[in-house]
């Protein structure tokens, strides 16, 4: 992998175009079955018509289909992030033990202050952003 001094990466070797037909199969799959990953999907194409999706990302696509992990190409992507993005000292927390649920695509966060208490307010995808106390 190559860094370049603006941002981005370049990694050479990250896929073959045998693994791309094979996993674009199980994307296909899971893209066609809009009941069985509502809560994964997210729209990334912007305004428009709403409910059409036009740029459709799914989020942990494994948790549907946990043999995806098995893919060379996953485990490369692995490498990389960690190497991008450090040592996975970030970590989701489910909201039975954070104490915080949050419904939709959460855009931005940032802590604010209201009469002098500190608030969490988040920016949510096409939304009204809300604002959560912390205790």
């Amino acid at each position: 992998m190559h860094l370049f001094s603006n941002g981005f990466s370049k990694y050479s070797n990250l896929i073959s175009l045998e693994t791309v037909a094979q996993i674009r199969s199980h994307y296909d799959t899971l893209l066609a079955n809009r009941t069985r990953t509502t809560h994964l999907r997210s729209d990334l194409g912007g305004t428009g018509t709403f409910g059409k999706e036009k740029i459709t990302q799914l989020m942990r696509p494994s948790s549907l289909i946990p043999t995806l992990k098995n893919f060379k190409a996953y485990q490369n992507a692995t490498v990389q992030a960690r190497y991008l993005l450090g040592d996975g000292t970030f970590r989701v927390l489910p909201y039975s033990k954070s104490g915080l649920r949050i419904s939709g695509e959460v855009r931005d966060i940032a802590m604010i202050v209201i009469s002098s208490k500190p608030y969490l307010l988040f920016a949510k995808n096409n939304e009204s952003a809300e604002a959560y106390l912390i205790n």
